[in-house]
């Protein structure tokens, strides 16, 4: 790809539509770690079957600063 075809490319990229997408699984993400936690509280006979949930990490647009509103 020239370097013209790729200037093209990432004009092209709907990067703030990619943001909200992410922004919204990251919310449902997070929605789904508290019920996980609220079943795990009423339910102590079935958490100890289950592994153990790993500590949350940063998300990624987190880490990168992808979150950032540009303009």
């Amino acid at each position: 790809m020239n370097n013209e075809a790729l200037k093209s490319w990432l004009d092209a990229m709907p990067i703030d539509d990619v943001r909200r997408k992410i922004e919204r699984l990251e919310a449902k993400l997070s929605d789904l770690r508290v019920l996980e936690r609220v079943y795990g509280e009423r339910h102590p006979d079935s958490a100890e079957e289950t592994p153990a949930a790993e500590p949350a990490a940063p998300a990624p647009a987190e880490q990168h600063g992808w979150g950032e509103q540009q303009g």
